[in-house]
């Protein structure tokens, strides 16, 4: 018997939408709304991307290839619960894609540089979202921590029900957290942080990469994706 997973309405969903509510009538009292530009995931080194582009549309960016990793993370993780055999370099993978690009280097640039930048020019660290942000980018290590524990299982025996249960709070907590920084905190950056701002934080971007994840890893994780969307998502 397949087991169906429903979405959770819980009380930290609704928190959520309040404080969205709120976050969308101060923005519209301090700023007109403004189009954010997407140039889709594109190629290339992180170089040549940052030549043309904002920092919020890099972050954009990056959302893309982790909400397509998120579909492949569902996809094994059903695998796994029914039994069906995945190789241990795509699980490795997949850990290391978690692990390094989204909260190491992606979510390393907003902690370390987007949200400072935004707290510098006023943003409430309550009210602009930025506190549940960080809140929900611990969470996502806790879910991480939590499918690699399952994975491990207890005298080698992965437990598969809990790689599905992990993975799947994972995901409704990176859907909900990438929605909120796409439609809310990002066109505000637009609206508050001048071109030589943005600037700076490309800037700071390329400098974390480099100290964090080293030249080239990030084309390796653009090549790792490709190879996993070939196999579980076509």
């Amino acid at each position: 018997m397949k087991i169906i997973i429903f979405p959770r309405a819980t009380e930290t969903a609704i928190n959520r939408t309040h404080r969205r509510n709120i976050w969308k009538h101060n923005c519209d009292e301090m700023h007109p709304p403004v189009e954010i530009r997407r140039n889709g995931a594109g190629g290339g080194s992180s170089r040549e991307r940052r030549l043309t582009m904002k920092a919020t549309e890099e972050l954009i960016q990056e959302h893309q290839n982790i909400e397509l990793m998120l579909e492949i993370l569902k996809t094994v993780s059903t695998r796994l619960r029914d039994g069906d055999a995945v190789p241990p370099e795509h699980l490795e993978g997949i850990l290391e894609f978690l692990t390094v690009f989204v909260d190491k280097c992606h979510h390393g640039k907003e902690e370390k540089y987007l949200f400072r930048a935004l707290e510098a020019a006023g943003v409430d660290h309550i009210t602009g979202h930025i506190g549940v942000l960080i809140y929900e980018h611990e969470q996502g290590r806790i879910n991480v921590a939590r499918i690699k524990k399952a994975l491990a299982g207890t005298l080698g025996v992965p437990d598969m029900v809990e790689v599905q249960a992990a993975a799947a709070d994972y995901v409704e907590l990176m859907v909900q957290h990438i929605t909120t920084e796409n439609t809310d905190v990002f066109p505000m950056a637009e609206k508050i942080l001048d071109s030589d701002a943005s600037a700076k934080l490309c800037e700071n971007f390329e400098k974390l990469e480099r100290e964090r994840i080293g030249a080239g890893k990030h084309e390796e994780f653009h090549a790792l994706l490709e190879t996993l969307q070939d196999v579980y998502l076509k």
